[in-house]
């Protein structure tokens, strides 16, 4: 699915798209090895703001899990139009690493659900 497509999805099911708390290396590490070879959508994104936030609205503000150069909001793909050429959704790419990708790329994805009290 693209981004939109898989971020309504998972609230369908009364989930988001994967939001990896800040700081939590052992959910990092979790995560990351279970996606590893893979790419998957998570819940980040800068289209809204301009700024990258996961999809509860949670800013996210550090780097140390982008891809090196990443976000680069790279426009020579041909996708978008109007305005929307850039990398505005992110992705857990096949390395592990956080990378920046036109909304409209299909993927997988993964939902989180909390905890029910």
């Amino acid at each position: 699915m693209n981004w939109t497509q898989a971020k309504d999805y998972c609230e369908k099911q009364g989930a988001l798209l994967l939001k990896i708390e800040g700081g939590s290396e052992k959910e990092w590490e979790f995560t990351t090895n279970f996606a590893k070879s893979q790419e998957y959508w998570v819940g980040l994104t800068d289209q809204n703001t301009g700024e990258w936030r996961w999809t509860d609205d949670t800013p996210y503000t550090s780097k140390a899990h982008w891809r090196p150069g990443q976000p680069d909001e790279w426009t020579d793909h041909g996708l978008g139009g109007k305005g929307e050429e850039g990398e505005d959704c992110a992705e857990i790419s096949y390395d592990g690493m956080l990378n920046d990708i036109h909304c409209s790329s299909k993927l997988k994805y993964i939902c989180e659900k909390g905890n029910q009290d």
